[in-house]
């Protein structure tokens, strides 16, 4: 199947009830068909934290949707690392940090 990367604003969209998003990343999720959505550790983070400012409702929803990502056998979640993210970024090398310099 093909990958196809699904950023907060998605999780936040499918998530949040009224959220101006919601629509469109359910539509466009629908045209995709079958395909592996994938994710980052990083973008799950956001996700609960674009959330934790909601109503107690709203912070267990993300707490379960977290859960039924990762539970998902149609969701890839991929830990980043200095690795990963410099290979996204279209660097061959992890480069150095004020902690390793």
């Amino acid at each position: 199947m093909k990958p196809v990367f699904a950023d907060t604003l998605y999780w936040v969209a499918v998530t949040r009830p009224g959220d101006p998003w919601k629509q469109r990343a359910l539509d466009a999720r629908a045209r995709l068909g079958k395909v592996h959505l994938v994710t980052t550790d990083e973008v799950l983070t956001e996700f609960v934290n674009a959330l934790s400012n909601g109503t107690a409702y709203l912070r267990g929803q993300a707490a379960r949707m977290v859960q039924t990502i990762l539970l998902d056998p149609g969701v890839i979640v991929c830990a980043q690392s200095r690795q990963s993210f410099s290979w996204a970024c279209g660097s061959s090398s992890s480069g150095r940090t004020r902690d390793t310099a």
